[in-house]
C-alpha cells in the first residue's frame, strides 16, 4: 500500500547523511518577503490516498487559500521524515503508527490532518484450511518487521488471544510477502492490494482479514515540523482549508477529479479508481470526530498510545510518545490560524 522501506535502520542511518537525499539537498527554508504567503514544502509517496493533495495543487486551491505549497514525490517514509528533521521539508504524510514510531525514535513532528483510512486495502491472506486468526498459531507468516503490516497482525492476534511469538514470522516487505504467499511459499502473509485480490484468485488461498474489519487502525495523516506550525499557523490553516475543498471537489466531480489525481502520480485512471475503492478519504467531519479537541481528545490519541506500546513491546523503541506532543487538533475544524 505505501512504500515504508526499512523504517528503523533507514531513519537512523539517513539522519547522518541527509544532505545526500536527491531533490532535497538545496531545499533549505528561506525567509518570506513581507506580505507573501508562506511556502510549505510537502513531500508524499505515490499512494492514491494522497491524491486530494495533488488535486488541491492542480485546481489552485492552495494558492487561493493563501499558502504556497511545493509538493513533491519522495517514496520512502524514512527519507521524508529525515528531510523534515533537517529542515528540507516542512511536512509529509504517512500512517499514524509510523509517525508514532518516528517520534519514539526522536523525530520532532506534529500531526494536524487525517487524509484517508484503509478500508480493505490491507489484510492477511492465508491458506483456505486456516479459517480463523487463531488457526495461525504455529504457521509460517510473511510480514515486514516493525511496520504497519506487523501492527495490523499484532492487533488481530491480540483479539484472538495470541501474540507474534505464537507464529513463525518471516520478515519481508509487504509486496514480497504477498508474492511469497501466491507462490505457495508460506502459510499466510500480511500484505495489501493487489496481493489480496491475487490471493483470492489462487485455488488454495483466501483473505482471512482485511482492514474493513479494523476501522480506524490504519489511518494516514499529514504531520508538520512543529517549528513551521508555530511560525506559520495561518499557512497550516490555509493548507487544511484547501485540502477540504479538494475533498468536496472529488464528491462533486468524481470522474474529472480521479483523472487529475491519477495523472499526478502517473497511474492509470481505472487502476487508481479501483485502488481508491479500498480506502476512505476523510474530510472535515471525519477529521473533527477523529482528532477531537485538546480538552476532549479523539480516537487518534488512543491509536498513538496503542502504536507506541506495540513498538516498545517488540523492542524497536524504548518509550511511548505522549499523544499531546505529536497531535494538534486545533486545525481540523478550520478555526485555527
Amino acid at each position: 500500500m505505501r512504500p515504508y522501506g526499512a523504517i528503523i535502520s533507514r531513519f537512523v542511518f539517513a539522519m547522518l547523511f541527509v544532505g545526500l537525499l536527491p531533490g532535497l539537498a538545496s531545499a533549505q527554508s528561506t525567509p518570506q518577503a513581507a506580505g507573501e504567503p508562506a511556502t510549505l514544502r510537502l513531500a508524499v509517496s505515490s499512494w492514491v490516498g494522497y491524491g486530494p493533495l495533488w488535486l488541491a495543487e492542480e485546481r489552485g486551491y492552495f494558492d487561493e487559500e493563501g499558502v504556497n505549497v511545493d509538493l513533491s514525490l519522495v517514496e520512502v517514509s524514512a527519507d521524508r521524515i529525515t528531510a523534515m528533521q533537517a529542515d528540507r521539508l516542512d511536512a509529509s504524510a504517512t500512517t499514524i503508527d509510523t509517525w508514532t514510531l518516528f517520534s519514539a525514535q526522536g523525530a520532532d513532528l506534529v500531526q494536524v490532518l487525517a487524509v484517508d483510512e484503509s478500508a480493505g486495502g490491507d489484510g492477511i491472506v492465508a491458506k483456505k484450511e486456516i479459517g480463523s486468526i487463531a488457526d495461525l498459531k504455529g504457521k509460517s507468516v510473511a510480514v515486514q518487521s516493525a511496520s504497519t503490516s506487523q501492527f495490523l497482525l499484532a492487533n488481530a492476534l491480540q483479539a484472538a488471544g495470541l501474540s507474534l511469538g505464537d507464529l513463525n514470522l518471516l520478515d519481508m516487505s509487504s509486496g514480497d510477502a504477498g508474492a511469497a504467499f501466491v507462490a505457495g511459499q508460506v502459510d499466510a502473509a500480511v500484505t495489501w492490494q493487489p496481493w489480496l485480490a491475487n490471493a483470492r484468485k489462487t485455488d488454495f488461498g483466501h483473505v482471512l482479514l482485511d482492514s474493513k474489519e479494523t476501522p480506524g487502525l490504519i489511518v494516514d495523516t499529514v504531520a508538520f515540523r512543529p517549528q513551521f506550525v508555530q511560525e506559520h499557523p495561518e499557512a497550516v490553516a490555509a493548507f487544511v482549508r484547501a485540502y477540504y475543498r479538494a475533498i468536496d471537489d472529488i464528491a462533486a466531480n468524481p470522474d474529472e477529479a480521479n483523472a487529475i489525481m491519477a495523472k499526478s502520480i502517473s497511474m492509470d485512471t481505472d487502476d487508481f479508481v479501483a485502488t481508491l475503492a479500498d480506502l476512505r478519504l476523510w474530510g472535515k467531519d471525519e477529521n473533527t470526530a477523529y482528532f477531537g479537541t485538546a480538552a476532549a481528545p479523539g480516537p487518534i490519541d488512543d491509536l498513538v498510545t496503542k502504536a507506541g506500546e506495540f513498538y516498545k513491546e517488540i523492542g524497536v523503541t524504548d518509550n511511548v510518545p505522549d499523544p499531546k506532543t505529536i497531535v494538534d487538533p486545533s486545525f481540523v475544524d478550520g478555526t485555527a490560524g
